[in-house]
């Protein structure tokens, strides 16, 4: 079967759409953040609020809460994918290798991820940007979706 680049895009397409939300979701965050501040204001939590419900504290419970939301999504997604490429033409065996690395490797950074404490994830990130979660997402669809596109 001839495998148009239409359908070699569409099946690449989930794991872009991921890429694309994975990319784009530290602005997300750097909005809510910018929310909370902007709400509590600094004067009242120097005087009254404990440092825990600082607005940074909070922001860094936020950024964590997004990432939880994540996950369901994170890990459906290649499923998602992976039965796209198998309908347009990829082979049965790559399809299942394809979405069981990245199934593993995501269940593996999740479970690091509920490990730790939402200060402490919040507080390393990649290129000061993406959180763990983000970075692995991002990076491991754009890695399907390049062996995807290459075996349709």
């Amino acid at each position: 079967m001839s495998v148009t680049i239409p359908d070699r895009f569409l099946a690449m397409a989930p794991f872009l759409a991921a890429s694309v939300l994975y990319a784009i979701s530290p602005e997300f965050t750097k909005v809510a953040r910018w929310r909370i501040g902007s709400t509590v204001s600094p004067a009242k939590t120097a005087a009254c609020v404990p440092p825990l419900l600082s607005p940074g504290y909070i922001g860094d419970y936020v950024e964590y809460g997004i990432d939880v939301a994540q996950i369901a999504p994170m890990l459906l997604l290649p499923l998602v994918g992976v039965l796209v490429s198998w309908h347009l033409g990829l082979n049965p065996g790559i399809a299942w290798v394809v979405f069981a690395g990245t199934f593993i490797i995501l269940i593996i950074v999740t479970i690091l991820f509920l490990r730790k404490d939402p200060i402490g994830y919040v507080s390393r990130k990649l290129f000061g940007r993406y959180t763990l979660l983000s970075a692995t997402g991002l990076i491991v669809n754009l890695i399907a979706a390049g062996l995807v596109g290459a075996f349709v």
